[in-house]
C-alpha cells in the first residue's frame, strides 16, 4: 500500500515538473533581423537606462535582467531589476513574466539575452557597449540589423523590486 501511495505521489510530482520550462528552453533561435530601434533599446537595457512606455517615463539606475524579443523583431521586453546590486534572483518568476507578456501581446517572446550576455541562438557572447554589440553583429550571421523599417515596433518592460521576486506567491505562480 506504501508502495503504491508513494508512486503515486511521484506521478504526480514528475507530471506536474514536465510543464516547467528552463531558460534554455526559451532562447530564441534561427535567423532574427533586429530594427535598428531595437538595437538602441537593447543599447539602453545594457546601460540599466531606458524609455518606460508602461510608466511613459525615463528609468536609471536598473540592473538588466533579461532582454526578450519576438521572431519577427518587432516587440522587445526588458526585465529589470530596480536594485543595482542586481538581488532580483527568482528565475521561475522572469520566465512566468516572459509568459504573461506573450499572452498579454498575442506575440511569443524569446530570451535575447540575460544579464549583458547574448544567449539567441546558442551564443554566448558577453556584451558591454554599444562598439562592442555592433562589432559582435558584424562578426556573425544569426542577428541581422535592419536599418529601415516601416512596420510598428513595440516595447514592453518590467521592473522587479528584489523583494517580489524572492517568493513566489499568489495567482503568477
Amino acid at each position: 500500500m506504501i508502495k503504491k501511495i508513494l508512486l503515486l505521489f511521484f506521478c504526480i510530482i514528475f507530471s506536474s515538473c514536465i510543464k516547467l520550462n528552463t531558460f534554455k528552453n526559451n532562447f530564441g533561435e534561427g535567423k532574427l533581423t533586429l530594427p535598428y530601434q531595437q538595437l538602441e533599446r537593447f543599447e539602453s537595457y545594457l546601460n540599466g537606462k531606458y524609455y518606460s512606455y508602461e510608466f511613459d517615463r525615463d528609468e536609471y539606475s536598473k540592473s538588466p535582467i533579461a532582454f526578450a524579443i519576438s521572431k519577427d523583431g518587432l516587440n522587445s521586453l526588458i526585465l529589470m531589476c530596480d536594485d543595482v546590486l542586481k538581488s532580483c534572483g527568482n528565475g521561475v518568476y522572469i520566465l512566468q513574466t516572459i509568459e504573461q507578456f506573450s499572452k498579454k501581446t498575442g506575440q511569443d517572446f524569446y530570451i535575447f539575452a540575460l544579464d549583458n550576455k547574448i544567449v539567441w541562438g546558442g551564443l554566448r557572447q558577453y556584451i558591454s557597449n554599444k562598439n562592442k554589440f555592433e562589432n559582435f553583429l558584424i562578426s556573425q550571421n544569426t542577428i541581422v540589423l535592419n536599418k529601415e523599417t516601416k512596420l510598428k515596433i513595440n516595447f514592453y518592460d518590467k521592473v522587479f523590486d528584489p523583494q517580489e521576486t524572492d517568493a513566489c506567491d499568489g495567482e503568477a505562480c
